[in-house]
């Protein structure tokens, strides 16, 4: 049959109205749940809401049965994400933490439910030259479920997941645990809390709907014991996660045993296991745009399934069969992966489609996976709201929906469709992958700017290279898993051959991750931009054509409209005539200055050491500075600059300014951080500029004008090389700004005494807070209005600042999180921060 003829057989009458109301269906679900995560409402009142409508749809006229039905799905799920999300249990630790704000000295007693995993940290560009007692140690990680709680005011029933960390250094000192066992653990407990800066996603709904998590540190691990099961209740729910976990540990030990170090190995974990790949690679395929490969998804189910189809059918035709077997090979795979909501989502999906094949029964793929939706939803209502779960469902649907051939496709020829020759063949299965691939990623492309403001430009061919090196990778890893139970040795064979192809994989995202035009960062745009440039897309595979000027004109609307909100979205109000943010950086600095089309950032360090990869550059572009071509590093101490390699292209940055103090640190040291920094800077092909007292910086209409430190001044202390600026206002009684970095005693001593006007009306308080006379007198003299203190926990509240604090708006991050200043036209300042 010829693929015109099968586009115009397509889905017959029945399966399009069957997928009509399967689809209602499913946008009615979802509504409600966003309602229920997004509103809070009273429970029983929605339940008997969605309740009583149901019950209408039975009695009511049979044209107004549809309209109560999607009604009461509605409230069905909005009810279910109250339940699951607004509502903790009644014995639940995470609420009483969340009040506490902060770190609780607790003790609780529960259910180990994985064995404990050791994991490396998300590390920046610096992390090989960061001092030992700065660079991020790896943690081991287990979760336990929490049957009980002891604090301050004594023993008590409780509830939740508690996410246990403790030092892989002193692993040794915590008892060896497996899934199921019962322990006591002594440690300091905090709550998943609210965002403390512009872009960062609120986890709180996530941590709830997860059975109310919180973070428990124990220490060195010296404070987790075993303690015995005290009934039989206890001790079958201890079994049951046992034997749940049992293939799961077998797997990771088999791998862990066979598979080689570095990226290779990495990349098979995270595969295979679903584990995240640390070292930088994950990072690296979410720029290339390729994240999805990297958590286990509809993708690996999808090669599983395969595996197991090419197994079954080795036999001889199964019939009917067939589906059942390739279904239980996929549960037996999701018996060895974590149960993580992306492996749930893809299990359930490919499980469904399955048995609606063996079922035999006349099913529309496309409502299947509509009523699978309301399943995931039901199970896990923040879904919804998460890039994997729309990017799941909504590629699975493209695909089935594409999967019918149009005529006259833009992509491939009705003359080269029915060429039955060798050469045609290959022709078409060549356009068929790089369609499909192409199809995928365009159709995704708006979404993936919306959430994380990158444009995957060679997202396609690394797709076309990387999947197959994959999919060889999986089916070695699969094989591999296979043979370690029933021929050990051979495992190490298939081991060595595993890493062949991971290896190749992990070295050629990197290679193409190091291109300047693999990734182009995107302002922030609007969710009606993303819907409309989504159907626009979607439009030009399904109905385009080369020639149709409707289509071209469809395309050069979405590109202006996306032009306009890039060019107007990161613009300040017409009122307002610069702004400073105060990032929450928690020890270190990093503000955000905007002012007349232009961006600086003013330091940009943390005791963090991935700070740089995400919330710096999700910070500015949430408030509207997508790129921020200067940054001015103050001096040469790590918590000003050391996220500076990590944010550089995120941000664009063309110019790093810093004092004399950096160059000559790196001279003093030549394999240390600031020499690494500035051989960084020179790779990516910044520019750099040395700058001392008296040299301006322009940022828009204005300039920021260096006060300290003079040329050629060697300071007693490193703090008081810092630079120190002022942003001069527009007019003689506009409002200034003062930033002064890390200075202490002796500049403070020489800006006192100096010529220049050190009156502001907003201040960075120098030194993060460090409470001495110098700097009392300092702020007295300088008599800011707004005072801005970037710090951790350690500096808040400090009570010898208390005289100097009153009768001003003092923002500390440490409680604050970012603070936003506005300097507004009219000579007034107006604040607002994030918590």
């Amino acid at each position: 049959m010829s693929s015109l003829a099968a586009y115009r057989r397509g889905p017959n009458a029945a399966a399009l109205n069957a997928r009509a109301r399967s689809l209602a269906a499913f946008a009615a679900f979802a509504t409600g749940t966003w309602l229920g995560i997004a509103l809070a409402a009273p429970l029983a009142l929605i339940a008997g809401l969605s309740a009583g409508l149901a019950g209408a749809a039975v009695v009511v006229p049979r044209r107004l049965a549809p309209a109560a039905f999607l009604l009461a799905l509605l409230g069905l799920g909005w009810s279910n994400a109250a339940w699951q999300v607004g509502t903790p249990g009644t014995h639940a630790v995470a609420p009483r933490l969340e009040r506490a704000e902060g770190q609780t000295l607790i003790e609780v007693e529960g259910l180990v439910r994985s064995a404990p995993v050791r994991r490396s940290p998300v590390k920046g560009a610096m992390h090989e030259v960061l001092p030992a007692f700065l660079a991020p140690a790896d943690r081991v990680r287990f979760d336990v479920r929490v049957l009980a709680a002891r604090t301050h005011t004594g023993a008590a029933r409780a509830s939740g997941l508690a996410a246990v960390s403790y030092d892989a250094a002193t692993a040794y000192l915590a008892p060896p645990m497996r899934a199921g066992d019962r322990v006591r653990i002594r440690g300091m407990a905090r709550a998943v809390q609210r965002p403390t800066n512009p872009g960062e996603p609120d986890f709180r709904p996530i941590a709830r709907d997860r059975g109310d998590a919180f973070w428990l540190d124990a220490g060195d691990g010296s404070t987790i014991h075993l303690v015995p099961h005290p009934d039989q209740a206890s001790r079958t729910r201890g079994m049951l996660m046992r034997w749940l976990d049992t293939p799961r540990a077998g797997a990771r030990r088999a791998l862990e045993a066979a598979t080689p170090k570095g990226d290779a190995g990495r990349l098979v974990r995270g595969l295979l296991l679903g584990d995240r790949a640390d070292g930088g690679l994950a990072d690296a395929f979410r720029r290339v745009g390729l994240a999805h490969l990297l958590s286990v998804s509809g993708f690996h189910v999808a090669v599983m399934a395969l595996v197991a189809v090419l197994a079954v059918r080795a036999t001889g035709d199964r019939g009917a069969l067939e589906p059942l077997l390739i279904a239980g090979a996929i549960g037996a795979y999701m018996l060895i992966v974590p149960v993580r909501a992306p492996i749930l989502r893809a299990g359930i999906m490919a499980l469904a489609l399955l048995v609606s094949d063996a079922l035999g029964r006349r099913h529309d793929r496309m409502a299947v996976l509509a009523w699978v939706g309301v399943l995931v939803l039901l199970l896990r209502p923040t879904d919804l709201i998460s890039i994997g779960f729309q990017l799941s469902f909504g590629l699975v649907a493209w695909l089935l929906i594409v999967s019918h051939p149009r005529p006259d496709t833009i992509v491939m020829p009705e003359t080269m469709q029915d060429d039955p020759s060798l050469i045609g063949l290959l022709r078409r299965g060549a356009l068929a992958a790089c369609a499909a691939a192409a199809a995928c990623w365009s159709v995704s492309v708006p979404l993936v700017i919306y959430h994380t403001g990158a444009f995957p430009v060679l997202a396609v061919p690394a797709t076309l290279v990387a999947v197959p090196l994959i999919i060889v990778t999986m089916w070695l890893g699969a094989l591999l898993l296979i043979i370690a139970g029933l021929v050990p040795p051979a495992a190490a064979v298939l081991g060595w051959m595993l890493g062949w192809p991971a290896g190749w994989c992990a070295s050629l995202i990197r290679w193409i991750d190091n291109l300047p035009f693999a990734t182009l960062h995107t302002p922030s745009v609007s969710l009606a931009w993303t819907i409309a440039a989504t159907l626009a897309i979607a439009y030009v595979w399904r109905r385009g054509r080369w020639r149709s000027w409707a289509m071209w004109a469809l395309l050069a609307a979405t590109g202006i409209w996306f032009a306009i909100e890039a060019t107007v979205g990161p613009r300040l109000p017409g009122h307002i005539e610069a702004r400073v943010t105060m990032l929450d950086v928690s020890d270190g600095t990093a503000i955000l200055v905007e002012r007349g089309g232009d961006a600086l950032l003013w330091d940009a360090g943390s005791m963090r050491t991935a700070v740089g990869l995400r919330t710096i550059p999700d910070a500015c572009r949430s408030v509207g500075a997508p790129r921020v071509p200067s940054i001015v590093i103050t001096h040469a101490n790590l918590d000003h600059y050391l996220a500076l390699p990590d944010l550089a292209r995120p941000l664009g940055v063309e110019r790093v300014i810093m004092g004399e103090s950096l160059p000559r640190a790196a001279q003093r040291d030549p394999d240390g951080a600031p020499a690494f920094l500035l051989a960084e800077l020179s790779r990516l092909g910044i520019e750099t500029r040395v700058v001392t007292a008296g040299d301006t910086i322009r940022l828009g209409d204005a300039s920021l004008r260096i006060l300290h430190p003079p040329a050629g001044f060697v300071p007693r202390r490193e703090n008081d090389a810092s630079l120190v600026a002022r942003l001069e206002p527009m007019d003689e009684n506009g409002p200034s700004v003062l930033l002064t970095g890390d200075i202490q005693d002796e500049a403070i001593a020489m800006l006192l005494t100096g010529p220049e006007s050190i009156r502001a009306d907003v201040l960075e308080l120098p030194h993060h807070g460090s409470a001495r006379p110098a700097a009392y007198a300092f702020v007295d003299r300088v008599s800011p209005s707004v005072v801005l203190q970037s710090t951790g926990p350690r500096r808040l509240d400090d009570p010898w600042w208390d005289h100097v604090r009153a009768a001003r708006n003092w923002f500390v991050t440490a409680r604050d999180g970012a603070v936003m200043v506005d300097l507004r036209r009219d000579s007034t300042i107006t604040t607002r921060r994030a918590r």
